[in-house]
């Protein structure tokens, strides 16, 4: 939100949402954080990926990304990787392109 140069009272009534019932918000353990960068040094996906999904292992069923770092089987194990925007892949810094599939 910073880049996109967003208030700091916008951001704050942001971050206050997140307590709202709508949300759900998971604690992040010094466990998963020594998991997330464990994986992530294994497979030279960004650790922010590992972090946004692993504290929600056994909650979610059904991950939705465009995302080509999704697609690895760390994610795919957790659960059913769905890429709603199929055949185009996104990554990181780069322009969508279409899927060799």
């Amino acid at each position: 939100m910073r880049r996109s140069h967003v208030d700091l009272d916008t951001r704050m009534k942001l971050l206050a949402d997140f307590k709202t019932r709508k949300f759900y918000v998971a604690d992040l353990s010094f466990r998963i954080v020594e998991e997330a960068i464990r994986d992530s040094f294994e497979s030279r996906v960004h650790v922010y990926d590992y972090l946004v999904a692993y504290p929600l292992k056994g909650v979610v069923t059904r991950i939705y990304s465009a995302d080509d770092h999704f697609q690895h089987a760390h994610f795919m194990k957790m659960a059913e990787v769905v890429n709603p925007v199929f055949p185009w892949i996104l990554q990181e810094g780069m322009r969508p392109k279409k899927s060799r599939e």
